[in-house]
């Protein structure tokens, strides 16, 4: 009797063990379908894309204005080798992007590639007036001291938020 109970018992788990298993593989599965769901929402076409003016652009990247659906976007395409550090960084930046959301920090639109095998590329809102440096440095522009200072403030609170997440970002391109 007790050979036959202690059976039962290790069957019990057994079974226990193995549908608590099962129901770990489906949650995995379905957060992975989940996940890639919301990747697919940020998915734009390039063809739905119109490059109008190049406003910017460094070593591994320039930047565009352009129309997407209606509206004035900046468009970042990464320039390079689809295997380079550079390219890492730029599908980690994508990855991060799609989780800003900030009054003070450019907002995440989409991204995409070009092709199936080209570059990326990520689509955040236009800054109509460009660059603050751009904006202060423009003459016919006046801004008085306490819009200076609310440039400021508006600035600090972006890299607060940036700096308050868990693990804390780092913006390391900060200007003006």
């Amino acid at each position: 009797m007790g050979v036959i109970l202690v059976i039962g018992i290790i069957t019990l788990f057994v079974i226990v063990l193995w549908r608590t298993r099962k129901g770990r593989r489906e949650r995995e599965t379905a957060l992975r379908r989940h996940i890639q769901t919301l990747n697919d929402a940020w998915q734009i076409s390039w063809q739905e894309i119109e490059l109008q003016d190049k406003i910017g652009g460094g070593a591994s990247g320039r930047v565009w204005k352009a129309q997407y659906r209606d509206m004035d976007v900046a468009v970042k395409m990464l320039i390079g080798d689809d295997e380079s550090q550079s390219s890492l960084e730029f599908a980690g930046e994508i990855k991060f992007m799609q989780t800003m959301r900030h009054p003070n920090i450019v907002l995440f639109i989409g991204a995409g590639r070009t092709n199936p095998r080209a570059q990326p590329f990520l689509v955040v809102e236009f800054a109509h007036r460009g660059s603050l440096r751009h904006v202060l440095d423009d003459v016919s522009i006046e801004i008085n001291q306490n819009r200076k200072i609310d440039f400021a403030l508006d600035a600090s609170k972006g890299m607060e938020f940036l700096h308050q997440l868990d693990p804390p970002r780092i913006h390391r391109d900060v200007k003006s």
